[in-house]
């Protein structure tokens, strides 16, 4: 059957409005298809709909990794983070876990938090490390196994936290604190799994509500939207043979995008959010010495809501190119009159192979990721790690400020030395792009398939029947 026939055979759906099947070569040289369509909008669920939808699915989902305690004694250990790497779908090493851990909580301490909100607290990691030098420390979740579990872990140690109090609930849920009842809200780790943009605002602005003039609203772990696609990239590449052709790669990523579940975030996005609401934002790297997907795509974000005025610093910006190395930085940073030196556009070395295997493939510049790969091994890395220009600040006993404000496709950031830190006038992202996906709309795009693929199955013989079907915005460019 010819993919033009499979085409007319979904064209009969009432909801489909546009439609092309794309036939590739199985390991056995049989043929396989998979097909994009674009469905009428109005077909699908009500953006309400998907949204409560998500809520309960990623709240059945940490259901599921806590289950209820059966004894009576606490546990001997603080709880630790349950991850799997994207890549090897491995935990990850308790090493670089314990690392992540460590930063989060230097960068929360660094905030001197006495009476704090956590949002979406989970099974403890951060609770039970900052509450005992809290004055109160509210912790909530929507998965109740999560907080059962947190409160087991409480439950044992001596002497009691008492300050601690939980409770199940949406992070939007916020009604029930009253005005500046915090100084600090943490919001960490948890937002990629918000339904909308529209969820990840009313938590902020109940967030501002709550938390104290000159308090802090910390976003940590967020994804970098600017970085999604070499991040997809690098996971197909990962798992892709080298005799696969980039065309096919292009297609994975494409409806990897496609079917994106989590939210992702623009820097851009916080930067208008704080303009609009008059607070000071930071956006920075996150730390730590492990190059893995949680440091290379993904940034922090501290927000400060009815911050008293302070002085902005409008540093003399210098464009980073690669004779800036380290040697080059220390030894401008050396120099007598040396003052502030402020870099713009400085290289990342946590993702400068990915982006330019992601460019590779956007351009098709080869015909398989064997080819791909040996020119990539090649590339000479010429960027800068955002811990190394920490760790050299440290050595000259400077302030080193980074930034991910200007939101750049290839995940440069900037960079101020100083004596001291200072509120600095950041490059912003140009103003037009939408700062933010929709994965709610994602959701509710692949509740179609199921229904798509019963509608065409007696128009197709088993040979014919698509391996994939993928709803979309607008079809991808012909290959």
């Amino acid at each position: 059957m010819t993919t033009a026939a499979i085409e007319a055979a979904f064209r009969t759906h009432p909801a489909v409005r546009d439609v092309r099947a794309v036939q590739r070569r199985g390991p056995a040289g049989e043929p396989r298809y998979s097909c994009w369509v674009v469905a009428d909008e109005s077909a699908l669920e009500a953006p309400s709909t998907g949204e409560a939808a998500r809520l309960r699915k990623w709240g059945k989902v940490f259901d599921l990794m806590h289950h209820a305690p059966r004894s009576s004694g606490g546990l001997a250990h603080p709880p630790s983070p349950a991850w799997t790497s994207s890549f090897t779908r491995q935990p990850f090493p308790s090493e670089e876990s314990a690392a992540w851990v460590d930063e989060t909580l230097r960068l929360l301490r660094s905030l001197s938090p006495a009476r704090v909100l956590e949002l979406g607290c989970g099974s403890g990691v951060l609770v039970s490390r900052l509450a005992a030098s809290c004055v109160e420390y509210v912790g909530t979740d929507v998965s109740g196994r999560s907080l059962a579990s947190l409160a087991h872990y409480l439950a044992g140690l001596h002497p009691p936290l008492t300050q601690v109090k939980l409770f199940e609930r949406a992070a939007d849920d916020l009604d029930a604190f009253h005005d500046e009842a915090f100084d600090t809200v943490i919001v960490n780790s948890v937002v990629q799994y918000f339904p909308s943009e529209a969820y990840l605002r009313r938590v902020l602005e109940g967030a501002s509500r709550i938390v104290r003039p000159g308090g802090s609203i910390f976003v940590g772990d967020v994804r970098h939207l600017a970085l999604v696609e070499p991040f997809c990239g690098a996971l197909e590449l990962h798992r892709a043979s080298d005799e696969l052709t980039l065309d096919e790669v292009h297609e994975r990523i494409e409806r990897r995008l496609a079917t994106l579940d989590e939210l992702v975030l623009a820097p851009a996005f916080f930067t208008e959010w704080a303009r609009a609401h008059r607070a000071r934002v930071e956006l920075v790297p996150k730390r730590g010495r492990f190059i893995n997907e949680f440091s290379a795509y993904r940034y922090e974000v501290l927000l400060s809501p009815r911050s008293p005025e302070a002085p902005i610093a409008s540093p003399a910006w210098i464009d980073w190119s690669p004779e800036w190395t380290l040697e080059a930085i220390e030894a401008a940073l050396g120099e007598p009159a040396a003052g502030t030196l402020a870099l713009q556009g400085v290289c990342n070395a946590r993702v400068e192979r990915d982006v330019t295997a992601w460019r590779a493939i956007r351009a098709r510049g080869y015909d398989t990721v064997g080819e791909l790969r040996a020119s990539v091994a090649r590339h000479p890395l010429v960027g800068l790690a955002p811990e190394e220009l920490h760790r050299l600040a440290e050595r000259l006993g400077l302030r080193v400020q980074l930034s991910v404000a200007s939101g750049r496709d290839d995940g440069r950031f900037d960079v101020v030395f100083g004596r001291a830190a200072q509120v600095v006038a950041w490059p912003e992202a140009e103003p037009g792009a939408t700062p933010f996906n929709e994965p709610s709309l994602n959701v509710r795009r692949q509740a179609m398939v199921g229904p798509l693929l019963t509608h065409v199955q007696p128009l197709l013989d088993a040979a014919s029947m698509p391996a994939s079907i993928t709803v979309v915005d607008r079809l991808p460019a012909r290959e």
